[in-house]
């Protein structure tokens, strides 16, 4: 097996030291991981009708928010939860450990990957399916056990080396649905939609931390945009009145 390159191993490290004291015994986390995101960050749930917004993290000097968008199939919002445990782990370890062109990215989804789906536990499910079982349903039922998108588990299974066609990382959730259908699958409640709206916190603590200085009106109103956008907006002509009030200053009226 080729070396992993110096970043990939970093990240393995850092997400393996905090596994174990999480899940001693591996396990499918599933659903549970948003209560682990609870204990750790204050959690926000927005509903917003894009299907290429996931969610965002917002770290200040005192806490840090983790926003999720449940207007994505369950299974794909506990898969952008778990990416939410770098941006929690990264910031309690040697910020000199990370290069300047770092992919934290990249390492989001391999921390979410080792979280979600634990490597031994992979692979002894694997082996543990039948000789009958065909691969697509293989690759259906460790989605469903773990709880997220068919095609993270394909990778995740490349990752591991266990052989699987690679025409199955170009399917998308649709390409999977339809196949549950024609191989007579039973649906599951994972690819559908639970909206859920809860973000009382994000207002208040968006607007501490811009009276307090701890975040910018900017960055504090592009945050509560989506979710807030009257509060927002009010920011925004904050904002506004305070570079009127500095050109004023320096004679630009």
């Amino acid at each position: 097996m080729p070396n992993k390159p110096l970043a990939h191993r970093m990240v393995t490290s850092i997400a393996a030291e905090y596994l174990a004291e999480l899940m001693p015994i591996e396990y499918f986390l599933g659903s549970t991981i948003e209560q682990v995101i609870a204990t750790q960050a204050t959690l926000i749930y927005q509903d917003v009708n894009d299907r290429d917004y996931y969610g965002a993290a917002l770290t200040t000097a005192t806490e840090t928010l983790i926003a999720i968008n449940t207007h994505q199939p369950l299974r794909q919002r506990y898969q952008s939860a778990a990416h939410e445990l770098w941006s929690l782990w990264y910031g309690q370890t040697d910020a000199r450990l990370l290069t300047t062109n770092f992919d934290h990215a990249k390492a989001a989804c391999q921390v979410a990957a080792m979280a979600m789906m634990p490597a031994e536990l992979m692979i002894s499910t694997w082996l543990s399916f039948t000789a009958e079982t065909t691969v697509l349903a293989r690759v259906m039922q460790l989605a469903d056990l773990a709880m997220v998108p068919y095609a993270t588990v394909v990778t995740r299974l490349f990752s591991l080396e266990i052989q699987v066609p690679q025409a199955l990382s170009a399917l998308t959730h649709d390409d999977w649905l339809v196949l549950r259908q024609e191989l007579g699958v039973a649906p599951s409640p994972l690819d559908q939609i639970r909206l859920l709206s809860r973000f009382e916190a994000l207002k208040t603590v968006v607007t501490r931390q811009v009276k307090h200085q701890q975040l910018t009106i900017a960055r504090g109103a592009t945050v509560l945009m989506p979710v807030e956008p009257l509060a927002a907006a009010e920011l925004w002509s904050s904002q506004r009145q305070l570079i009127e009030m500095e050109m004023a200053n320096d004679g630009f009226d």
